[in-house]
């Protein structure tokens, strides 16, 4: 049954996506070519005897982590989680098209903060993210846990954290 949903799906997203992708196609890999080339089978039972073979072709290599299926909705869903993360070779696919903004501030509340040996301070916030001061500017208190921490990309793809409202600070997020 899970076969037949995805292999419906797949075909519901070449059938649908198809004739959307125009001139600008992205470069596929033959997994995918595969899934298209079924398009051109004239006979429904070949047809769909090609999409099932090339779907379990498909399936077998996600599990296999040989490919890896993303949607742009998905990974747009996940852009604040890893906001100021370095950049990955599926962020770097996935750049904003024409159109689109890209995300350069965020509000976020601390779930606490440490202060290095140099003076300078590690924020932790609630969702697991970790920013770490890089310059050497002097916060003279440590903001408390639940208040905001603000963080902004410069157009240089530097960041700079703002917590609670007192002056920013640049920083960076770790891993």
């Amino acid at each position: 049954m899970k076969r037949l949903v995805l292999c419906a799906a797949a075909f519901a997203a070449v059938a649908i996506g198809g004739g959307a992708f125009g001139a600008e196609t992205p470069p596929h890999g033959p997994m995918i070519q595969a899934l298209y080339d079924c398009r051109a089978l004239a006979d429904d039972a070949a047809q769909l005897a090609c999409f099932r073979t090339a779907v379990d072709a498909l399936q077998k290599a996600e599990q296999q982590r040989h490919v890896v299926i993303v949607d742009r909705e998905a990974a747009h869903a996940n852009q604040a989680r890893d906001f100021g993360a370095k950049k990955t070779t599926l962020e770097k696919a996935l750049q904003p098209t024409k159109g689109e903004k890209r995300l350069s501030y965020l509000a976020l509340k601390l779930d606490h903060t440490q202060r290095l040996g140099d003076g300078r301070l590690v924020f932790f916030t609630d969702d697991g993210a970790v920013w770490r001061q890089k310059d050497q500017r002097d916060l003279p208190d440590e903001p408390a846990k639940g208040s905001t921490l603000e963080v902004r990309r410069s157009v240089f793809g530097v960041y700079y954290c703002t917590p609670a409202h007192l002056f920013a600070v640049e920083c960076e997020r770790t891993p």
